[in-house]
């Protein structure tokens, strides 16, 4: 199997996404119910991201992929045979196997982690674009943690990356919907990173 059904997967998703976001960024104001459906969106653009990755790390271990280079693998001397088993020996690894919790799969770092764990054959491709810095796709994780968690930790969080002002009610909709430095909306600059990144580590 290929591992690049795994970005036409992801490609598909974030478009179909981003295009919900694309008309409520149309229409200005917001009603409760339009905030709340933005709030959805924003989350699951970090959600598909993360099932990327992990299917992308568990499948790579198994041997049973191609990548754009060839076959990948795991190099451990009893390599995993499916994507179930590349998560009980990727947790194996961990002291009192991480307690069944898995690894944060949008952390890049964190993945990066798990493929070196399982002595990925890709994993210089995978270190190499995961290891990007400074990573985009870190404002899209303190979003998602302001608006699941709305603490004050995550609210810090957003002031000192300067998402937001220093004071004042924190929107979410002016975040996501802010132009930034690339001249693009903030909320699309994710999934188009995304995109990029995914296309190239398959």
């Amino acid at each position: 199997m290929m591992l690049n059904r795994h970005y036409l997967r992801l490609e598909q998703r974030l478009s179909l996404i981003e295009r919900e976001i694309d008309e409520l960024s149309a229409k200005g104001v917001l009603t409760k119910y339009e905030t709340l459906a933005l709030d959805k969106y924003l989350m699951q653009l970090q959600i598909e991201w993360e099932h990327f990755i992990r299917r992308l790390i568990l499948d790579s271990a198994t041997g049973q992929h191609q990548g754009s280079s060839g076959r990948v693998f795991s190099t451990l001397p009893n390599p995993p045979k499916t994507r179930e088993q590349a998560l009980y020996t990727l947790l194996s690894t961990f002291k009192g196997n991480n307690g069944g919790r898995e690894p944060e799969w949008s952390h890049s770092n964190k993945a990066i982690d798990a493929a070196t764990r399982l002595q990925l054959s890709n994993l210089p491709t995978i270190s190499g674009y995961l290891g990007v810095t400074p990573w985009p796709l870190d404002e899209m994780r303190f979003l998602r943690n302001y608006i699941a968690h709305q603490s004050k930790s995550s609210a810090i969080t957003l002031r000192s990356k300067s998402m937001t002002s220093l004071s004042g009610k924190i929107s979410v909709a002016k975040i996501a919907f802010d132009y930034v430095s690339s001249g693009t909306q903030r909320y699309k600059s994710w999934p188009a990173f995304m995109k990029i990144v995914g296309r190239q580590i398959v």
